[in-house]
């Protein structure tokens, strides 16, 4: 579920049908300089969908066992901080490589390299 903050700012994005503007959107364009390459903008913009807004009052339900097994956890900075956190009580190899939240967008080769590294 999404926290307070979120969902008082999808709320001004949601349409008369009920669904919320492609998440490239939801802020200026300025936001995403660092996070989408300007190359590749467009084409996500493109394929962004058009969710509905109560997508994020779900929840899901995840079978039991599911964090067991080999698993591993990369992140771009520290923006998940929680779920990082959690794969470290989980067990699972986890590391933050600097990058924002579409680093695998900015540096392909190197997230690649990261995760083959976490799956060794």
């Amino acid at each position: 579920m999404a926290n307070g903050r979120l969902t008082e700012m999808l709320h001004g994005l949601t349409d008369k049908r009920g669904r919320l503007e492609p998440w490239t959107r939801w802020w200026p364009r300025s936001a995403f300089d660092e996070i989408i390459p300007e190359k590749l903008f467009r084409k996500v913009d493109r394929a962004c969908p058009q969710l509905p807004a109560d997508y994020f009052n779900s929840r899901l339900t995840v079978p039991d066992g599911w964090v067991d097994g080999p698993h591993a956890y990369l992140a771009f900075g520290m923006a998940y901080g929680e779920e990082f956190e959690a794969a470290r009580e989980w067990g699972w190899a986890r590391k933050a490589m600097q990058g924002a939240h579409l680093h695998f967008m900015v540096r392909p080769d190197d997230v690649a390299s990261e995760i083959v590294a976490l799956a060794g």
